[in-house]
């Protein structure tokens, strides 16, 4: 009897070992694809901590990581492992899109702009952040997103250099309807490399979120060079 308890309380934690091995399995598989070698691993704890987070749907998740700390990894990675399903990445600078979805696509994963009228899916939608959060014009994106959504394909929604929601709205008004996309109801990672601790709640504000999970790197450039890698 004494023998049976004690298998009955080691196995459970035998099997969440056996399923948290075969999980790191998995991301390091998709780590070597999306950096395209073998020996790989993370730039830092936090960006394996933000990663996980993603993967487990943390939401709303705010991830601070430096210019180089490989933000851009934490919506690859989990597009790379559920490749039949969509992460939306809005992007604040529309110059950007076209690069960004060239080097996608370089890491062998699926991966379109969307553009008035979209109807194709991918594993990755790139989208300006111009157009994210129109609720007005036929064919808007949100509609699009919806559909996703309503098929259970929509994994998540990552808006990228989220800090210029609130800094750059003075110039750019239409940025002030990205926070449209929380009404689609899923998981929201907003990721940057600036973002002072005193400004968290404009943040928070600007999107209309509350009670976010913040991972935070440290961000200070000391007199050093760098090489800066988009992942």
């Amino acid at each position: 009897m004494r023998e049976s308890i004690l298998t009955l309380l080691i196995l459970p934690k035998e099997k969440a070992v056996r399923v948290e091995d075969a999980r790191a399995v998995v991301v390091q598989r998709a780590l070597q694809q999306v950096l395209g070698k073998q020996d790989v691993g993370f730039r830092s704890m936090e960006q394996e901590q933000a990663l996980y987070a993603v993967l487990d749907k943390t939401t709303p998740l705010v991830v601070v990581l430096p210019i180089g700390g490989g933000k851009s990894l934490l919506f690859t990675l989990p597009a790379c492992i559920e490749e039949s399903r969509v992460t939306v990445v809005v992007v604040l600078y529309r110059a950007l899109i076209k690069d960004l979805v060239s080097r996608i696509r370089n890491c062998g994963i699926n991966c379109i702009e969307w553009k008035h009228g979209e109807s194709n899916l991918a594993s990755v939608v790139v989208v300006s952040a111009d157009v994210a959060g129109d609720i007005t014009s036929n064919g808007n994106f949100l509609g699009y997103a919806r559909l996703m959504k309503d098929k259970g394909l929509l994994q998540r929604v990552v808006l990228d250099e989220c800090y210029l929601l609130f800094t750059a709205r003075h110039w750019r008004a239409n940025l002030l309807k990205v926070k449209n996309v929380r009404l689609l109801g899923c998981p929201i990672v907003l990721l940057t490399a600036t973002l002072p601790l005193v400004q968290e709640g404009e943040l928070e504000a600007s999107m209309l979120v509350r009670n976010a999970t913040y991972i935070r790197a440290s961000t200070a450039r000391p007199n050093a060079r760098y090489f800066v890698s988009w992942c």
